[in-house]
């Protein structure tokens, strides 16, 4: 069967190297857990609340008595895009409670009171020093010993060494982790739809809000293109990052409702978001109030299997909105609350990408121009504002999702149904992947046009990396000079 993430890839590269804002991209669900699935193994974290029936007072604005709170449950949140993950427990009447989570996944942990609705059911969020993820690097237990709860924010009962030492996890690495996991608490409302019921609880329930990042590659100041890759990675001492935009976009399933999301959809924020739109004349800018609905035209619609996808672009370099996310979807509203996102200014920097560098290579040795290709080889390099550097097996654990990045090529010319995609692992720094059906993926493309395919026939490439937290990145290349019209 078909990957969900091939699919989606196909329909983006469509749009890579052709300058176009590629569409966005339905949340794939790849070959890990569903957000529903089954409570996983392989890492333990337990503690104990000293007072379940007066603790904290929310995150949200509802005005629900702190003495009306009480904490019935500890829930765990995955927030990757590619294989999002929920866990529940209840809390014992000792006020004890213990969670089993998968290892080497960043794991958002709250307290909440599910007799309250929406936000209000948020009691304390966990937090150690500035993560605001755990992170387990390999099986063991966390015991969180007495934790308090007498704010928002959550705390162990144990020293932030003890934690850190349990997860396996650095205190440098914790400390880049710290610096963009509160990204995660774009979930930390646990009933997005305000029904009154844990969303996870509920089949076929699936809400998400994800952030796609467009940037482009340069070289020495030119936009790089497909004959840069062949016999050769790029120099990145003249290779850059440009932040192009960044999509804003919730998805659900098509069971949630039938609503004409063209007439009925609305995307509201609390800030002022700088909105780009495109028309027939090209890219357009706007500055949209906070709290003022965008409809219409200026909404980004897809729909890709079960799910449906609502959104909006952004215009790269000003901060986008933070805080309070509302998404309309006919009678009904999803809400993300504490949506904290990275600066602009961090975006523009490409400050700690994680992506890998690629280069094609020729069967002959000697070729650079219209070369049969042997197979494609790959670097992961991680960006900051010293330049590129080599990305260490932490920068690849903590900030790219284990399915690695993706490549994905439309064959021969513009508008062909005939597609090709190689995944790129993550396991190893470096590697090479051989021109084989075996190890690339093949649609509507004969094997004969396959093994024969030349690297002046690679067109409109698009690279896309997921990173744990829920941001994807992809990067598109252009077509090479005089290739495919």
């Amino acid at each position: 069967m078909t990957s969900r993430r091939w699919l989606v890839a196909a329909v983006l590269c469509s749009a890579c190297g052709s300058g176009e804002e590629p569409a966005p991209a339905a949340p794939g669900q790849g070959p890990g857990p569903g957000p529903n699935a089954e409570p996983g193994g392989g890492f333990v974290l337990k503690g104990q609340i000293p007072n379940i029936g007066t603790s904290g007072r929310g995150l949200s604005t509802a005005q629900v008595s702190q003495s009306d709170r009480r904490v019935t449950d500890v829930l765990a949140f995955n927030p990757s895009s590619l294989s999002p993950a929920r866990r529940s427990a209840r809390i014992n009447a000792d006020g004890t409670f213990q969670l089993s989570l998968e290892v080497g996944r960043p794991w958002l942990v709250e307290l909440i009171d599910r007799n309250q609705v929406g936000p209000a059911m948020v009691v304390s969020v966990f937090r150690a020093e500035t993560l605001d993820a755990l992170v387990p690097t390999s099986s063991g237990t966390l015991d969180l010993g007495m934790v308090s709860t007498s704010t928002t924010v959550a705390t162990s009962g144990v020293a932030y060494g003890e934690v850190l030492a349990a997860l396996g996890l650095a205190e440098a690495d914790a400390l880049n982790l710290g610096a963009v996991d509160d990204l995660c608490l774009r979930y930390v409302n646990p009933d997005i739809d305000g029904d009154g019921v844990v969303d996870f609880e509920q089949p076929d329930v699936d809400f998400r809000l994800d952030l796609h990042v467009g940037l482009e590659t340069r070289i020495a100041g030119r936009p790089s293109h497909v004959g840069d890759l062949v016999g050769h990675f790029f120099d990145e001492a003249v290779t850059t990052i440009q932040h192009q935009q960044t999509g804003i976009y919730t998805s659900f399933r098509s069971t949630f409702t039938t609503a004409d999301l063209g007439t009925a959809g609305r995307v509201v924020f609390d800030e002022p978001v700088n909105l780009v739109t495109t028309g027939p004349s090209g890219h357009h800018t706007q500055v949209v109030p906070g709290n003022t609905p965008i409809t219409g035209a200026d909404l980004i619609l897809s729909n890709y299997g079960e799910m449906r996808t609502l959104g909006i672009g952004a215009q790269a370099g000003p901060d986008l909105p933070q805080g309070r996310y509302r998404f309309g979807v006919g009678a009904d509203e999803l809400t993300f609350t504490e949506v904290h996102t990275r600066s602009g200014a961090a975006l523009m920097a490409a400050e700690g990408f994680v992506l890998p560098f690629l280069r094609f290579d020729p069967v002959d040795p000697n070729c650079n121009l219209a070369c049969t290709i042997a197979s494609v080889s790959y670097r992961w390099m991680r960006h900051d504002q010293a330049g590129w550097s080599e990305a260490t097996a932490a920068d690849r654990a903590l900030f790219v999702d284990p399915q690695g990045g993706f490549v994905s090529i439309v064959y021969a010319q513009d508008q062909s149904p005939k597609r090709v995609g190689v995944t790129v692992p993550v396991d190893a720094v470096g590697g090479t992947i051989p021109w084989t059906t075996a190890n690339i993926h093949l649609e509507n493309l004969s094997e004969a046009e396959f093994w024969g395919m030349r690297s002046d026939q690679v067109c409109h490439l698009g690279l896309s990396v997921d990173d744990l937290l829920g941001m994807r990145y992809f990067l598109g290349i252009q077509n090479a000079p005089g290739t495919c019209n």
